[in-house]
Formats: C-alpha cells, sequence, structure tokens
C-alpha cells in the first residue's frame, strides 16, 4: 500500500542519514584531530557514496553539519553547494525563528571554505546565542576564524571562550576541537613570548 511505501522510504532516509552522519564525524576526526585534510576528503567521498544526501528526506537533512564538515575539510565546491541547497530549503520553509541564526551560521561556513574569514567571524557574530546553536560550537568555529585572520589575542580570547562554554554536547566538542584548540593556544602563547601559559596549553 501507499502507507507501508511511504513507512519503507522514510526508513530507508533514516538509515541513509544515520550513515552519513557516522561518516561525517570521521571526516571531522580526520580534519580537526589528525588535521589530514587528503585523508578527510577521502572519508567525505566515502561518506556521500554509503549515505548520500538525495536519499534523506528534504526535512531531515541537516545541512548545517554538512556545510561545517565541508568547510573545515577546504571542500569548497560542496560548502557551495550546500550553501545554495540550505537557502532553498530555509525559503520553503519561510519564517522561523532558526532561520536568521541558522542562514548566518550557514555563511559562516561558506565565507571559511572561501578564505573570507573576516566575513566568517561576522557571521559567527550574528549568530543569536540564544537560539538553538551550541555555543562551544560557535566558539570553536569563531576560534577557526580568528586564528586564520592572524589576530592571536582576539584568537586567544576565543580560545578561551571555547573551554569556558558550557553545552550538552559538550564531550562531543571536546572530541573533535579540545586537542587541536589547546595546540594552537599553546603555539600562540609561545610566539608572543609567554612561556608560562604556553605550558599550561
Amino acid at each position: 500500500s501507499s502507507t507501508e511505501l511511504r513507512s519503507q522510504l522514510a526508513d530507508a532516509g533514516q538509515r541513509a542519514s544515520a550513515r552519513l552522519d557516522v561518516g561525517l564525524d570521521s571526516v571531522l576526526s580526520a580534519a580537526v584531530v589528525l588535521e589530514d585534510r587528503p585523508l578527510a576528503r577521502t572519508l567525505l567521498d566515502r561518506a556521500l557514496r554509503r549515505g548520500p544526501i538525495d536519499s534523506i528526506p528534504s526535512a531531515e537533512r541537516n545541512y548545517g553539519f554538512y556545510l561545517g564538515v565541508a568547510a573545515l575539510v577546504g571542500d569548497t565546491a560542496r560548502t557551495r553547494q550546500w550553501h545554495a541547497e540550505s537557502e532553498r530549503a530555509w525559503q520553503r520553509l519561510g519564517k522561523v525563528s532558526a532561520r536568521p541564526s541558522s542562514e548566518a551560521l550557514d555563511d559562516a561556513f561558506l565565507a571559511l571554505a572561501q578564505g573570507r574569514n573576516a566575513d566568517a567571524r561576522a557571521a559567527v557574530d550574528a549568530v543569536n546565542l540564544q537560539s538553538a546553536w551550541d555555543p562551544v560550537g560557535l566558539a570553536a568555529v569563531r576560534f577557526l576564524a580568528l586564528d586564520r585572520m592572524q589576530l592571536p589575542d582576539a584568537t586567544i580570547a576565543a580560545g578561551d571562550a571555547f573551554f569556558e562554554s558550557r553545552a550538552q554536547d559538550r564531550l562531543y566538542w571536546d572530541s573533535h576541537f579540545r586537542a587541536g584548540i589547546l595546540q594552537r593556544l599553546g603555539e600562540i602563547q609561545e610566539a608572543k613570548g609567554d612561556i608560562a601559559k604556553a605550558l599550561v596549553h
């Protein structure tokens, strides 16, 4: 029956979404923890073969996550493509409370991928902190943008904000970003001549 068919399609979409999310977690680890972009790109290609976005129902597509991963991998083409698809998805939804913050974060990821780091910082700062977005994740994106802008004092402040932020997904963000941010903070402090703080990081 048509009801059974819809149910089967929904189940298949959920399985594809779960496979893709697991695959993208591995991509993040390769890009951020291992700092191995070639490996991350290979894993991204594999994740998209195993869980194609087209097989996921439109309402369940997490474009914010997809964009963030593509930006951190440095896949500008996919970041641009998913930014456009996300924009169309928000247009279909109309005016919803999460839309302005979500679109601002989408813009931040696109700017980060394209090397427009000042624009990425401005877009992150435009995200409403009262929205559903995790403050730890926002702090991580802000840190990346400021570091690429070569603003050491602001980068240190963003790193401190990352560690001070509280959120339910703290362990998730720590698993991907904590080691890299600690290492980079130590390098910045050492370059500034503050060996004591560098050793702490």
